[in-house]
This record gives structure tokens, sequence and C-alpha cells, in this order.
């Protein structure tokens, strides 16, 4: 029965993630990992391969493993986010608000490799946040070795673990070596590359538009992550109109409109895709694509602004121990939107590596408001 409601036509994609699963599950793992023709790293498709060589490669068939590790994903969010915000009622709004984002349900029913990660770095932030050393290597290793990107993380953990005294102790000194030792396999395959990703897969999909950081692609990200967090915004509205985080947030989003909303350069050349992702088409569906739309993103991109700069000030205060978890997942936020215009390409799917986290400090932003309003 969940076959026959997973029996549909291929997405985005799928084609292709599907014949490097069968690459990996009909032949040799190690021998595949030294050139495949993906750009991200090859957990997922080593997990699809080995699912795939056990149960067969039919979409249908691989589809129920991304069923399976959406639904883990979705129990490990839900027990970081009662943990961490300490109430259920903020834990099952912060839920509520990650199934808005269509995304959480699409990559959980497609042969997408975006879940494994989002899995691995879930993992990883309640071992961190729990103190276990070994099971923040074992999860961070996996994550690094399902999207390289996750590396931007590293730079939140270990800046978490260094500012404000948090190696004094000796538990602290293990976790930063477990996380500096999990970027040792992924530092492996990159010199079994010889590059950022196997040779292949960048000659297949990696389009040189001539820049090294495209400050467009930030522009994009701030704006959608703030649409994608939106219902919780005015939970938070005491700290987003302060004049210090609104002022700078409204100077930076000015740049918006010389940097705005628009398909990588990939994008315009391998896909009939005008649009960055599904909201981006809806806006621009109903708002067009002239002032209105322009209208719209700065005023999205000074709430995302303003959030950022803000959890920033207030995280980093003098007093806001090290073992915080809101200065955390600030500096998950942050290292993301920083690293990313790094990359080629720029779809709105990517933000759910972050949003995730970005919802939980929004929630503990709300608990913080209203315990001061009490």
């Amino acid at each position: 029965m969940l076959l026959t409601g997973l029996e549909y036509p291929l997405r985005g994609d799928e084609g292709h993630f599907i014949e490097t699963a069968r690459f990996f599950g009909t032949g040799s793992i190690p021998s595949a990992l030294k050139d495949y023709g993906e750009i991200t790293a090859p957990l997922s498709h080593i997990l699809f391969g080995l699912w795939g060589r056990v149960f067969g490669f039919e979409p249908g068939t691989l589809r129920i493993l991304s069923v399976l590790l959406g639904f883990v994903t979705l129990v490990l969010l839900y027990l970081l986010y009662l943990s961490v915000s300490r109430g259920l009622k903020y834990a099952v709004t912060g839920m509520l608000v990650l199934f808005l984002n269509p995304y959480l349900t699409g990559l959980s029913v497609h042969v997408f490799t975006d879940i494994p990660q989002l899995l691995t770095v879930t993992l990883a932030v309640t071992a961190l946040l729990d103190r276990r050393p070994l099971l923040l290597f074992l999860s961070f290793s996996l994550a690094l070795l399902a999207r390289q990107y996750t590396l931007c993380f590293a730079a939140a953990f270990i800046l978490w673990l260094t500012m404000k005294g948090g190696l004094r102790e000796r538990q602290g000194g293990r976790l930063l070596a477990a996380v500096v030792l999990a970027t040792l396999p992924l530092i492996a395959l990159l010199l079994v590359w010889r590059g950022p990703a196997p040779p292949s897969g960048l000659r297949l999909w990696v389009v040189d538009d001539g820049r090294i950081y495209r400050i467009g692609f930030l522009y994009t990200y701030i704006m959608f992550l703030a649409f994608y967090a939106l219902p919780l915004l005015p939970m938070a509205r005491r700290m987003l109109a302060e004049k210090w985080n609104a002022i700078p947030a409204a100077f930076l989003s000015l740049g918006c409109f010389l940097f705005p909303v628009e398909p990588s350069a990939a994008t315009v050349l391998q896909t009939d895709f005008s649009t960055v992702g599904l909201a981006h088409r809806l806006l621009t569906t109903v708002l067009g694509s002239g002032a209105l739309f322009s209208v719209i993103q700065f005023l999205l991109s000074w709430a995302g602004f303003s959030a950022v700069i803000g959890f920033l000030r207030r995280d980093m205060e003098p007093g806001n121990g090290s073992k915080d978890p809101a200065l955390l997942l600030t500096l998950m936020t942050a290292s993301f939107l920083l690293l990313m215009p790094v990359s080629f390409q720029v779809w709105e799917k990517y933000l759910m590596m972050v949003q995730p986290f970005f919802v939980l400090r929004l929630l503990l932003e709300w608990r913080e408001e209203s315990a001061n309003s009490a």
C-alpha cells in the first residue's frame, strides 16, 4: 500500500540520483567513491544504493527509504525542539511552522539528498548540546559526508565551543576534538577527488559564472529564511524593532535592489526554471516581478537581517554562557548565510539545512519575550 502511494513520476533531480544509487548499489562502493556523476558528497547515494541492492531500484521502492529517513528526522527535530525550548507549546508550534515549508514534506517523499544531511546535522546538534563527543563525531562525520557545505556548521560548532570559555572543561576539549576529527573523512575524499567534488560531477553540473562569491545569493537566502519563518516573526517583534537591529538591517536590505532574486547561471542553462523555488514562483505569480515584488523582497530581507543581527548582538553579550543553545543556533544561521554564496547554485530548498535551527532560535526569542511581558 505504501509502495503504491509512492509510485508517481520522477521529479527534478530524482532521475540522475536514482542512477547514481544504482551505480553505488550494483558495484564496489570504494571504487565508486573515487568518481561519480554528482557534486554532492556520497552518503545519500550509498544509503539509497544499499537499499536498492536489497529491495530494488524502482523509484517507489527507493522512496520508502526517503519516508523512513524523513520520519526519523522529524522525531529528532521534535525532541530537539522540546529539549531546547523546554515547553510543549513551543515545540509543537515550531514543528507546525516547519510543516508549512513544502520542502520538508517534498524532500521526504522523493529520492533527494537533503534529508540525510538534515537528519545527521540534527543528531550532531543534539550530541553537542548533550555534550556527547562520540555521538557528535559519528553524526557530524556522516553529515559532512552527506553534503560538503555542512562544513559551515563546523565553524559554528568550533566558535560556540571556544567563545566565552567553552573549552575550560575537559569535556569541552573532547567535543572540539570530535568536531575536528569529524572533518577528516570528507578531507580524505577531497584529496581523492583533487577538488571539492568528484571530477565527473564537476564536469556535468558546475557552470562557471566567473564569480567566487555571489552576494546576490545571500540576499536570496536571507529573504526566504524570513519568508518560511513568517508565522514566528511577530513573536520576536520587540527585538526586530530595536533600533540597533532595525536600522542596520534596513541599510543592508537596500542591497536587494542591486541584487534581486534570480536563478543561477547553472539553473538557466540546465533547466527551464526561471525562479529559485516554490515561494519565489508563488510571489512572482501573485505580485509579478516588478516594483511590488521588490518591496516585498526588501521587507522580508529587513526582517531576516534584523533577526540575525539581533540574535548576534544578544547571544554574544557577556553573561550568556558558552553552553547557551541560542548562541549555537545563531552561529549556525550566520555561518550558513556567509558560506552559501560560495556555491555556484542557489535554491530555496537548500535552506532546509538551516531553517529548522533558525526556527528554533525564534522559538527561544518568543519564550524570552513572553517571560519578560508576564
